[in-house]
């Protein structure tokens, strides 16, 4: 594999929950010898789903106070200053321009609008589900109250209806993230607990062209015992391959400093030893290795 490209990064000036700013982000991305950077801040509007999807362009829009959103033109014109920072001081580092689209159902339309309007501009779009509140769940405390098996299920099943309601988004993001926020004794994503669901889900992302998301924040999060979930369960990468899956992002999903390019190394030697022998990333929407 080459130097590996980070998929998925945030950053303070865009992301409400980012600590790090851009700058920062990228001089780490540089002292670590990344390849690649791929920018893509938080677009999560409105939480109130009574609200028309026609009332919501997203051309020059500004967030109104706690809304996870951004001038998207004033995004894309930050992200080219730093990348013609990079050029003019020689740095080797590749800069990128993505979003992470937080999926609820009556936002595709919107949605859409950002990958038509914006797709000579953006390089790569996330689809990602944050929460379950257009599904009922507005509080994960009662999701996690069903149980790991029902809880997990859920989160799936929500997977999948928004890779059919969004085909154009180009990766798959945190497909566990589901693991993280519970205090179940295990919280770990096994693919013998959830085969069936799984299957369903790679078989949607592998017809329409969409990357399968490895996100090491997952990974680092802690069972109650103290011990991280660590790296992806293979079985689950075996099974993506095996169904015919060959688009891989490795993402730190970072959003603090000390976190971009976090656990690569082991999540490279895992995949080379699954058969993996090259990961992917998205120029103007276009797969790229």
């Amino acid at each position: 594999m080459k130097t590996i490209i980070d998929t998925h990064n945030h950053c303070c000036e865009f992301s409400a929950d980012s600590s790090q700013p851009l700058k920062e982000r990228l001089e780490e991305a540089q002292r670590l010898g990344l390849r690649g950077l791929v920018m893509t801040d938080h677009f999560d509007k409105w939480e109130d789903p009574d609200i028309a999807s026609s009332e919501f362009h997203v051309l020059d829009i500004y967030p109104e106070d706690g809304e996870w959103v951004f001038n998207i033109s004033d995004y894309i014109e930050r992200i080219r200053v730093e990348q013609e920072n990079l050029a003019k001081a020689h740095s080797s580092l590749e800069l990128y321009k993505g979003i992470e689209l937080g999926y609820r159902p009556y936002l595709v339309p919107a949605f859409r609008e950002v990958s038509t309007f914006y797709k000579d501009d953006l390089d790569l779009l996330i689809g990602s589900v944050h929460n379950l509140s257009p599904f009922g769940y507005p509080k994960l405390s009662k999701l996690y109250a069903k149980g790991k098996k029902e809880a997990y299920t859920l989160y799936l099943e929500a997977l999948m209806k928004m890779v059919e309601d969004m085909p154009f988004i180009n990766v798959l993001g945190h497909f566990d993230y589901i693991s993280r926020y519970n205090t179940y004794d295990d919280k770990k994503l096994r693919y013998v607990d959830f085969a069936d669901h799984l299957d369903r889900l790679f078989k949607l992302i592998i017809e329409r062209d969409i990357a399968l998301e490895i996100n090491t924040a997952t990974q680092l999060v802690k069972n109650p015992s103290g011990q991280p979930i660590g790296l992806t369960d293979e079985a689950i990468l075996r099974r993506y391959k095996d169904l015919g899956g060959s688009l891989i992002c490795l993402a730190s999903d970072a959003h603090h400093e000390g976190r971009v390019g976090q656990m690569f190394d082991q999540n490279k030697a895992q995949l080379e030893n699954l058969g993996f022998d090259k990961l992917c990333h998205f120029e103007k929407g276009q797969i790229a290795y």
